[in-house]
């Protein structure tokens, strides 16, 4: 839990001092911090991370009505949610952190602040009552093991610690974790290696870059850090929350996560990938040769800054929604948008962007173009067309990843003005690979007149104008940019582009990104 601590008491010692049980309302953490600290010097070790972390919280009544969706957004990827306090206190807010936690997919678990001096068998009935068969994807269920209760037979409570786990062993058909303290740990089990195969969720609230955990242990799975935490959706983002590392990164933690890995039940587990199950592990998909729609609701685009201030508004827009977002007049950027480019193949393409005039207000919205190496900005009146508003007349762009379209808050217009992030659409300029280029001479019933040109491969071509099949036509549109960097308006482009379509090459990232 996180209420005020203070000084030598985050080093986390033991109830037991105190001679007698504390019974009530305890969430995690609780019993560490209430001890007296120093009651036991030992030999520890200095455990680091193996390599990246996982973010995740522990949460509980004392949290408040949880936003999830915020939750979700600020990078939470997994929450191990209270159940009770023993079989004395059952946790309010037990249920709809649970169902929540699942709806909008940040991986769960269920902790128990365990109690010695109870009935250990109906405490893990309690656990698999509430919390129901765990489904593929959640968490073992953890033994929060902080307090004596009154129990100062360390064989007592290590026979109760092995009935609780073989209860919920066969409850759930997964081991345990432990969460518990360097000198809690020590006090309560004389540091007993017999539980060193279960997961490991290690106590202890430090600025150091390393947790320094209990004599017998090797290894920790997951390191509670700080009990001070703040995590958009706790409290406005105001309230304390408990801040854990995963050891790994989340194809590693999913390694921990029970039952069997089922292609169609919107998590992707185990071993599933892209390639074996699409439905539950969805990617960015590259356009194809011809150019698509890069929607605002698919993978493909991330809305960046605060998320409150990213409305989201369904049954309009180019495919049945859109987010906008105010303006602001300062310097830096606040929130954004950015739609992530996957090409099929190179080529030329034109960019356009979907404005909804009902929503759509920015008159000077910045749309930075990052393709080919190179950074070209458009600053479009978002205002000019209701739906699909031409950004860039003819770019070239890379295949593969790496490349995007940028827009953000700060166009220097009032903080009344409404900016829009809907649907982005590439549409194919040149030929495809391998359609229809070169020399020759092609004759049918087509209809239209024929020009002299030059074939991609560099031979020269003649066209009659008139050809069967279904050969593509090659449309060539001049860029926005002469060689010299400066903005020109093609000839043939509508007049909306012409508003402000103003580019200025520059690199605002590296060409890497």
């Amino acid at each position: 839990m996180n209420r005020s601590l203070t000084g030598p008491a985050l080093l986390l010692g033991v109830l037991s001092s105190w001679g007698c049980a504390l019974e009530g309302d305890f969430a995690m953490g609780d019993g560490l911090s209430a001890a007296l600290p120093g009651t036991l010097e030992q030999a520890a070790t200095t455990i680091c991370a193996d390599g990246p972390t996982t973010k995740g919280i522990d949460v509980s009544k004392y949290q408040g009505t949880i936003d999830w969706d915020q939750v979700k957004d600020d990078g939470v990827v997994f929450a191990i949610i209270r159940v009770s306090d023993g079989t004395g206190y059952y946790d309010p807010q037990f249920d709809r952190n649970w169902a929540e936690a699942q709806r909008v997919g940040v991986i769960r678990g269920v902790y128990q602040f365990w109690r010695t001096d109870d009935d250990p068998t109906e405490q893990a009935q309690l656990v698999l009552d509430h919390m129901g068969a765990l489904e593929p994807g959640d968490l073992p269920p953890t033994m929060d093991i902080e307090t004596d209760d009154g129990i100062a037979d360390i064989g007592v409570r290590l026979d109760r610690m092995r009935t609780w786990m073989e209860v919920m062993r066969e409850g759930t058909g997964a081991d345990p974790m432990i969460y518990g303290g360097r000198y809690s740990w020590a006090e309560l089990t004389d540091n007993t290696t017999e539980f060193n195969n279960h997961t490991l969720w290690h106590a202890q609230y430090t600025s150091a870059a390393c947790p320094t955990i209990a004599t017998g242990w090797d290894h920790w799975n997951i390191w509670q850090h700080s009990s001070t935490g703040r995590v958009q959706g706790i409290g406005g983002g105001n309230s304390d929350v408990d801040m854990n590392r995963f050891n790994g990164d989340q194809s590693q933690l999913d390694t921990l996560r029970v039952g069997p890995t089922v292609c169609g039940d919107g998590r992707c587990t185990g071993d599933e990938d892209h390639d074996a199950c699409a439905s539950d592990c969805p990617i960015c998909e590259p356009l194809p040769a011809a150019g698509g729609v890069v929607d605002e609701g698919g993978l493909c685009f991330e809305g960046g800054g605060p998320q409150q201030y990213l409305r989201q508004v369904d049954g309009t827009g180019n495919d049945d929604g859109l987010i906008w977002t105010h303006t602001t007049s300062s310097a830096a950027e606040a929130n954004f948008g950015t739609w992530n480019l996957r090409l099929a193949e190179a080529g030329h393409y034109r960019v356009e962007a979907y404005t909804e005039a009902d929503y759509a207000q920015s008159r000077q919205a910045n749309y930075v173009v990052h393709h080919d190496g190179i950074d070209d900005d458009f600053l479009i009146d978002q205002t000019a067309a209701d739906g699909w508003t031409p950004v860039a007349a003819d770019l070239v762009f890379t295949a593969g990843d790496g490349q995007f379209v940028h827009l953000a808050d700060n166009t220097g217009e009032p903080g009344t003005t409404q900016l829009v992030f809907d649907a982005l659409r590439l549409t194919r300029l040149d030929a495809s690979e391998g359609e229809g280029e070169g020399e020759g001479e092609g004759e049918g019933e087509g209809e239209g007149e024929g020009e002299e040109g030059e074939g991609d491969d560099g031979g020269e071509g003649e066209g009659e104008g008139e050809g069967e099949g279904p050969g593509i036509k090659r449309v060539v549109i001049q860029n926005v940019h002469d060689p010299a960097g400066c903005a020109t308006v093609p000839m043939a482009l509508p007049a909306t582009l012409v508003v402000l379509a103003l580019g200025r090459r520059r690199r605002l990232w590296p060409a890497a990104v």
